[in-house]
């Protein structure tokens, strides 16, 4: 599992990818997943599905997280209400790399 412990500034003119949006009863929140060209996988929040959104927490980095032979980069984030436990205190995605291509889930825990 992965602990959430960094705010990642988002580059508008950075491209987003593969977005998974669900309701997290644990924050009483929306919350949005998605993966940024630079291979961060990160999420925001917000309190209606309108928004306004949060800034973009990093869950990972391609520099945090082991890859398997070599990877080249991250994408994905793929989740679901569904997916989660404890009301949504941990939820899991589904990550994925290239190059090889490989899935991973990932837990994250929020505090």
């Amino acid at each position: 599992s992965f602990i959430i412990k960094k705010s990642a500034p988002v580059d508008p003119n950075n491209s987003i990818g593969e977005a998974s949006i669900f309701y997290n009863e644990y924050l009483g929140k929306w919350v949005m997943v998605f993966h940024l060209w630079n291979s961060s996988i990160v999420y925001r929040t917000a309190d209606v599905l309108w928004g306004e959104w949060t800034t973009a927490e990093t869950i990972l980095d391609k520099s945090d997280f082991p890859f398997p032979y070599g990877a080249e980069r991250t994408y994905g984030g793929y989740s679901h209400e569904i997916m989660s436990k404890d009301r949504g205190k941990t939820i899991y995605i589904v990550v994925s790399t290239w190059n090889p291509y490989n899935c991973l889930m990932v837990g994250v825990e929020f505090n």
